[in-house]
């Protein structure tokens, strides 16, 4: 499988003209190789958290 790597930080401006305002948005890597890695068997919780 071959992974792209992505800007680890960019600008994202909409205007709707309703004046000036800013926020903070912060996202969890959820590819399908970090879940491989945290995933356990539910049966076994010694196996979970990765």
């Amino acid at each position: 499988m071959k992974t792209m790597s992505a800007p680890k930080e960019f600008d994202l401006h909409i205007n709707l003209n309703l004046g000036r305002a800013g926020a903070v948005i912060y996202a969890a890597d959820l590819t399908e190789a970090y879940v491989d890695f945290n995933k356990g068997d539910v049966g076994d919780p010694t196996t979970l958290g990765g």
